[in-house]
């Protein structure tokens, strides 16, 4: 009898693959904490998640003087020199040492030398074999004997993907994966978390559950606005059944981050629009409707007002009437400006916990009023503003690129956040990857027959998961022409906030007082004022929040709590300091919209610590919920 060897099926080897890598990883990890640990107990300093090859020369008189930042990277056969006795040597005097200092998320190249008094900036690259005789500014390639400036690393990766013969076959590195990414910076849940470093590493089977959702309670709608893709639309209208509705609901709660109330057609139509509304809320997840407020009369202001609602969004785009006309055909600005008039009247009088945002979307038409827009509406109380980029819906509406000013289409390799993060289910069930889909070109599948969990890992969405990592375009109509939500690899751990749905609307509709987030590729710096208000999701459990005093003429500083305007209590924040926030039980499961006053702020060129003339209050570096 011949023996033969079964070749072993697709599952099995990819299983054997996973398992390899698996195990390279964990040898990696483990021989690279050895190596740490040994060059730690000479004396130098060294940060988290750095990897230092072999063979690496540490200089053993002053080893105290190397500080090496986090997740820098250290090739074979480095040499790291803190003094300098040639001269002294021969002259019999000037002896020299000098601090080394290796900043954050550098590389130095196999074989380099770095010589006392040196450092390498964030961010920076020292090419193999070079010898660094002086400083290297960040986000700097530096290469050569001594080491010269090259490029930029921006300008060394175009020329990485331009002359790359496999653009499509970029490799991972294991320090991708969570334990690696510095999760403290990332304000995400570790559900958040886990989607997040699914998509940087472009896994095509998720385990979590979606953080985004897109229902639509209708598709009707009472304006012909220029910049909808409703008059192109061909599917049916009408209204999703409030049993599906509730069906939807029970399966993601507790389990999704945000939901908004809108995708195509004007939400307030639907009949039932405040039974849906008061389903969904108050179960320690956002909910958002947006409204153009032609039926938001007194009575329709009063159901909101004492519904559950967490965000609206009042869209109108311009005060003046010609051009009102114009870009929302069908509308009357006065009748418009009565119907907010009135809501926002009832807000005040109600003390009501609603957050409401005026919305422009800008355009041709409209952008030469927008700071009047803004001074107008800014004037008023219990309301933000918003000036929102118009869409171009992937190029599928006609002439809308005619009413903006849009960027052109980039070639470069693209990985879109959406596949990973969220779904969009339209009134009869339907479910699309995203709301460039309005005419249900890329159907997933339909929740009348299947579950949120059996289409958010279907072959249809995994398959756009594998089109997307690998650079094509699984629809032309839908990817191709899309200016929104498309984030390049290289720059995915900067936008971690596409994993916190609602965290990223409420920082852009609704918080005050805070300053750009900065970030770099590890974590984000966000600054706030001497007075900010941040909206936190309540999800049946205690809030802590971590506020940082970096101001160095003063160890510590007083702040006022405020929830919903109110005073609640006083803190005393020092250099780093986590606040407790217990939520009273009528706000349970709600969206909390918390105040923070600070008895000062400074500004940091005044206090010497650089040449930033902000004024500036604490710094934010996470946020649980």
């Amino acid at each position: 009898m011949v023996n033969t060897i079964q070749p072993c099926n697709e599952s099995t080897r990819k299983l054997k693959i996973f398992l390899l890598q698996g195990i390279l990883i964990l040898y990696m990890v483990l021989s690279n904490e050895k190596r740490i640990a040994e060059y730690a107990k000479t004396g130098a300093h060294i940060g988290h998640h750095v990897f230092m090859d072999s063979d690496i020369w540490l200089d053993k008189s002053f080893p105290e003087l190397i500080k090496i930042e986090n997740f820098a990277v250290i090739a074979s056969g480095v040499k790291i020199l803190t003094h300098d006795s040639s001269i002294c040597n021969t002259k019999g005097y000037f002896f020299q040492k000098g601090e080394v200092h290796i900043k954050r998320n550098a590389f130095i190249g196999a074989n380099s030398i770095i010589l006392p008094s040196v450092t390498i900036g964030e961010n920076s690259i020292v090419g193999a074999g070079s010898v660094v005789t002086e400083d290297v500014l960040p986000d700097t390639v530096v290469a050569g004997n001594p080491a010269k400036k090259i490029c930029s690393t921006d300008e060394l990766l175009q020329k990485r993907m331009v002359n790359s013969k496999h653009k499509n076959s970029i490799w991972r590195s294991p320090y991708l994966a969570p334990e690696y990414l510095d999760i403290k910076y990332t304000k995400l849940s570790p559900t958040q978390f886990a989607l997040f470093t699914r998509y940087i590493n472009e896994q095509i089977e998720i385990s979590e559950f979606p953080q985004y959702l897109v229902i639509e309670p209708t598709n009707c709608c009472n304006l012909n606005c220029i910049m909808c893709p409703r008059k192109d639309m061909t599917r049916p209208q009408g209204y999703m059944d409030v049993n599906l509705f509730k069906k939807i609901i029970d399966e993601c709660e507790g389990r999704v981050d945000f939901i908004y109330l809108h995708f195509f057609g004007e939400p307030l139509l639907h009949p039932k629009i405040i039974d849906l509304i008061n389903y969904a809320a108050g179960k320690g997840m956002t909910i958002a409707l947006s409204t153009n407020a032609l039926v938001l009369n007194a009575k329709m202001s009063r159901d909101l007002l004492q519904s559950k609602l967490d965000l609206l969004i009042i869209s109108i785009d311009s005060l003046n009437p010609e051009i009102y006309k114009k870009i929302r055909g069908g509308g009357n600005l006065e009748n418009i400006l009565k119907n907010i008039n009135t809501f926002l009247g009832l807000h005040q009088t109600f003390q009501s916990t609603l957050n409401v945002s005026i919305q422009m979307i800008e355009m041709s038409l409209n952008k030469e009023e927008i700071s009047t827009f803004a001074s107008h509406w800014k004037l008023r109380d219990g309301v933000n503003l918003t000036v929102k980029p118009l869409h171009n819906y992937a190029d599928q509406v006609h002439n809308i690129r005619s009413l903006g000013n849009f960027p052109e289409n980039n070639s470069d390799r693209r990985v879109c956040v959406e596949p990973w993060r969220g779904l969009v289910i339209g009134w009869d069930g339907v479910v699309v990857p995203c709301c460039n889909d309005f005419d249900y070109k890329y159907t997933l599948g339909d929740v009348n027959v299947n579950t949120l969990v059996e289409i958010w890992n279907s072959e249809k969405i995994q398959e756009l998961r594998r089109c997307q990592s690998l650079g094509l375009q699984k629809s032309d109509e839908l990817c191709k022409g899309c200016l929104i939500h498309h984030e390049s690899y290289l720059s995915a751990i900067s936008h971690t906030s596409s994993f916190s749905p609602a965290r990223k609307e409420t920082f852009a509709y609704f918080d005050k007082g805070l300053w750009a987030p900065e970030i770099d590729p590890e974590h984000e710096n966000l600054w706030t004022k001497k007075y900010f208000e941040i909206s936190i999701q309540d999800k049946f459990k205690d809030i802590i929040i971590t506020l940082c005093n970096d101001n160095p003429q003063k160890e510590s500083i007083g702040v006022q709590i405020l929830l919903f305007g109110k005073v609640i209590r006083s803190e005393c924040i020092g250099r780093r300091t986590d606040i407790l926030l217990s939520t009273p039980d009528q706000y349970k499961g709600r969206l909390l919209r918390y105040g923070f006053d600070l008895e000062n702020d400074w500004i940091p060129q005044e206090a010497g610590v650089s040449s930033d003339t902000r004024k500036l209050g604490v710094r934010i570096e996470k946020i649980l919920n």
